[in-house]
Formats: structure tokens, C-alpha cells, sequence
């Protein structure tokens, strides 16, 4: 069996692309958002979960789209459902 994917570390490699092209240090992200770069780190590697408004947050101010983010998680369901 493939092993499970984990849907903080989907998410949050896509917000540190979303980052990464706005030409932000995860160290400024988390000024601008009131965290220490080891947690913006810990999120986009997937080690802490992320809040639901913390995640609104960051899709707010990195202007992604929501329905790109609702795509990684419906897909994560998906695959769950079959495992």
C-alpha cells in the first residue's frame, strides 16, 4: 500500500510556493503574520496543522486562490476514502 499523504504537508508545500513567488522569507511571512519563521516552517513542511484561520490568513494575504487550496484538500478525501 503507497503510504498516506499528509494533507498539512500538501498544503503546506503549496503555500510555500505561493510564498516563494511573492519573494517572501519565511521569516518576513511570519513577521507580517505575527508567527517566528520555525512555525511558518513547521507548517509548510506539514509537522504542525494548521488552523483554519491561520490558513485564511495566509490564503488572504498571499493571495491564493481559494479553490486551489480546496482541490488539495478534496483530493487528500478522496484518496483517504479509497485507502
Amino acid at each position: 500500500m503507497a503510504k498516506k499523504k499528509n494533507v498539512y504537508a500538501l498544503l503546506g508545500n503549496h503555500l510555500r510556493k505561493a510564498r516563494v513567488s511573492k519573494g517572501l522569507s519565511g521569516n518576513e511571512l511570519g513577521s507580517i503574520i505575527h508567527l517566528s519563521q520555525q512555525q511558518v516552517s513547521r507548517y509548510e513542511l506539514g509537522i504542525n496543522k494548521l488552523s483554519l484561520d491561520k490558513l485564511i490568513e495566509i490564503v488572504i494575504f498571499l493571495d491564493i486562490d481559494i479553490n486551489e487550496v480546496t482541490k488539495i484538500i478534496a483530493k487528500q478525501v478522496e484518496y483517504e476514502k479509497m485507502s
